[in-house]
């Protein structure tokens, strides 16, 4: 692998270059969580801007930008540099991706055929919710950008083994070699079964080099999760950065992923709005370096993120913050304390319910039924606590992590646990990892007088409401 040199940038660019097909802005209403991906891309960019200290009015900066729905879900444009992006999701029932889904359904064959229908020499990406289960002939240890999806360290290939894997995804592509734009000499080789392809060595070589600038960006959080863990997780460092208050963060975060959006439907802003997108019709790119005002409309820039950054964070800085509830359950307190969004500490509340409703009405004295919850219990902490050794190893001393470990404790596999009496699912699995917070048999900070501080944050609450207490930077 080592011999193999990523080649430079493609001659031919994505940006002035016609796809193939073009039906992403048409489509999007069906892809919303690909917003979301799009602006944690985004976010990445606006943080190279502030490291290279450049302004949003500065000339002389690179462009940094998205590019939606063009060639592939995405184009992330730095400066001359591009990658395609591929992004899809997949729901939990779904399980894992093999390399045939992955091939298929997980877009690498058509990412594959864009690759090199742009010369070949662009680097690609797939972004995805579910991780790539293990095996997969090499794959993940080859392209893998985390080790978090397989639970412990990837081993770099050699270049043998990266000749094997690179023969393996070979296959895959021959045998949909359609959707991959494989053909004439390269098609050499195909049969209708996968396992039965061989591919010659254009073919291997050309998938081989594919692969030295793939990378599998997964497992991300899913639809259902994304709202809850993206402000803290990719908004919050960009404000600090900016000098704006994370609490900004949620607001920020839904004001971007909603221009994303518009952007995906080929709706968004560009350079001039619309004074001059007639006038732009009629001149050619080649001419004039500019972008068609219609892909323009495609286009989120770093500045423009910036721009939207400062005027909602500065807005939500000028609001009278309201006074905040007590939390009304000891989970409630922790989580808040481990750094959890609200909504995070709603849904334990309301699940924990749920948990304790099931373990009650479903669990009866028959042989063994109560042995089977204390065995789920206690599997269930020992998870936990593994988790919580995973988490705390990667994280600052000085930083809360409750939000992530209690993100990554909600995804626990249910076929991962004992077997219980009655009838798991992910809600139940949420409640279950509510009651033992609750009771105080786990931490998501470091360990406080729960009790006393809950007593004393309503005592508090109640004297403030009382009192007619006054807030600081309160209306004169």
């Amino acid at each position: 692998m080592d011999e193999l040199l990523l080649p430079p940038q493609p001659s031919v660019s994505p940006l002035q270059a016609e796809p193939p097909e073009d039906s992403g802005a048409r489509t999007y209403a069906k892809y919303s969580w690909q917003a979301c991906m799009a602006v944690r891309d985004l976010l990445g960019l606006v943080g190279a801007d502030i490291e290279d200290g450049v302004g949003t009015e500065d000339p002389s900066a690179p462009v940094r930008a998205i590019m939606c729905e063009w060639w592939e879900d995405w184009i992330v444009v730095n400066s001359d540099c591009h990658e395609l992006v591929s992004a899809k999701h997949r729901d939990l029932d779904q399980g894992g991706w093999k390399l045939a889904t992955l091939t298929d359904k997980g877009g690498l064959a058509h990412l594959y055929r864009n690759y090199r229908s742009l010369g070949g020499n662009i680097p690609s990406r797939i972004v995805s919710n579910q991780a790539l289960l293990a095996g997969q002939h090499g794959l993940g240890d080859l392209c893998q950008r985390s080790d978090d999806a397989n639970g412990s360290p990837s081993i770099r290939p050699g270049a043998d083994q990266a000749r094997k894997t690179a023969f393996a995804v070979a296959r895959y592509l021959l045998h949909h070699s359609e959707a991959a734009g494989i053909d004439g000499d390269d098609t050499t080789g195909k049969s209708s079964n996968a396992q039965s392809c061989r591919p010659g060595e254009s073919l291997h070589s050309k998938v081989e080099v594919f692969l030295a600038g793939l990378t599998l960006d997964l497992p991300l959080p899913s639809r259902s999760e994304i709202d809850e863990v993206a402000p803290q997780r990719y908004v919050r460092k960009v404000l600090e950065s900016l000098g704006h208050s994370p609490d900004a963060d949620i607001e920020v975060w839904r004001h971007l992923v909603e221009l994303m959006a518009q952007c995906m439907r080929g709706k968004g802003d560009s350079a001039w709005g619309g004074l001059t997108e007639s006038v732009q019709q009629l001149r050619k790119t080649s001419d004039t370096g500019e972008l068609p005002a219609p892909l323009q409309r495609r286009r989120f820039t770093s500045a423009q993120a910036r721009t939207a950054i400062d005027r909602i964070a500065g807005r939500t800085r000028r609001r009278r913050p309201l006074p905040p509830a007590p939390p009304r359950t000891i989970v409630g307190l922790k989580m808040k304390a481990g750094g959890c969004r609200p909504t995070a500490i709603a849904t334990a509340e309301r699940h924990m319910s749920r948990w304790e409703r099931a373990r009650t009405e479903e669990v009866d004295d028959s042989p063994g039924q109560h042995a089977q919850v204390e065995a789920f219990e206690d599997e269930l902490n020992l998870n936990l606590h593994d988790l919580e050794h995973e988490v705390t190893a990667d994280t600052s001393t000085n930083t809360p992590y409750g939000a992530d470990l209690w993100q990554k404790a909600t995804l626990i596999p249910v076929d991962q646990l004992p077997e219980l009496p009655f009838t798991m699912d992910r809600k139940l699995i949420v409640g279950a990892l509510a009651t033992e917070i609750n009771a105080c048999r786990f931490w998501l900070s470091e360990e406080f007088d729960a009790h006393g501080e809950l007593n004393a944050a309503n005592e508090e609450y109640l004297a403030a409401q009382d009192g007619g207490a006054t807030q600081e930077g309160g209306t004169s």
